[in-house]
């Protein structure tokens, strides 16, 4: 977006009591005075016209790279997830070789189709329990509480806020009539960044959460689908 700056327009030129004044030479010099007062109005009004011009351009510019950079994010979740019974690349999995075999083949993008046609909250008016429909409410719900994907001072405060953001997740997915919890690594500890739900009769696991080891850095919610999906119940954290 190209901005140029304002051009100066003249304003309305007024001189209160100049002509009160009986001493010519002092007339005149606070004549010279108030047109002094009246170019630098002039230039300050061109300057603000320019600073909001730059404000509204900056705030464009960045709402496009962010929504450019979010599609650029989905379309890449939705690449990896691959072909139905591709083996994908990742640790922890049940595969040979050091891959991961999705149950069924994955749930073929729905999770990350839902995630980029979000709300602004978790809550729908009904559906059915699909994938998509799993991703538009898990997604909706980080909308709803957006200040928790927030860059944050510590990691401790990230894990604190990554592990709220979970729990809200998991109770707007019950409320909505799935069934869904956190997700065990095959470590067998709870993953801070992943939850299971069931679609479809199929359990399901998602990596949630995008950039979220960085925790200077704000962080966005994704449907990045994992296995192998160990559903722990959790109750959720209710609004």
């Amino acid at each position: 977006m190209s901005i140029d700056p304002a051009a100066v327009r003249g304003i309305k030129r007024i001189y209160p009591h100049v002509n009160e004044v009986s001493d010519w030479p002092a007339a005149q010099t606070i004549r010279l005075l108030w047109d002094r007062i009246h170019d630098l109005e002039e230039r300050l009004q061109a300057t603000q016209t320019t600073v909001t011009s730059l404000v509204e351009g900056h705030n464009t510019n960045e709402a496009a790279v962010t929504d450019a950079a979010y599609t650029a994010r989905q379309a890449m979740s939705i690449a990896q997830q691959g072909a139905a019974g591709e083996l994908l690349p990742g640790g922890g999995g049940s595969g040979g070789g050091g891959g991961i075999v999705l149950p069924g083949g994955g749930d073929g993008g729905g999770g990350a189709q839902g995630c980029a046609a979000a709300g602004a909250t978790g809550h729908d008016s009904g559906g059915l329990l699909t994938a998509v429909r799993a991703g538009q409410i898990i997604c909706g719900t980080g909308n709803e509480f957006s200040a928790l994907k927030n860059a944050t001072a510590t990691e401790e405060e990230r894990t604190a806020n990554l592990n709220e953001l979970l729990q809200r997740m998991i109770w707007h997915l019950k409320q909505a009539g799935f069934q869904a919890g956190r997700q065990r690594n095959p470590s067998g500890a709870i993953s801070p960044d992943k939850l299971c739900v069931i679609v479809e009769g199929v359990t399901r696991a998602y990596d949630i959460f995008f950039d979220a080891s960085n925790f200077l850095a704000p962080m966005t919610t994704q449907m990045h689908e994992t296995a192998p999906p160990v559903l722990v119940d959790d109750a959720g954290i209710p609004d």
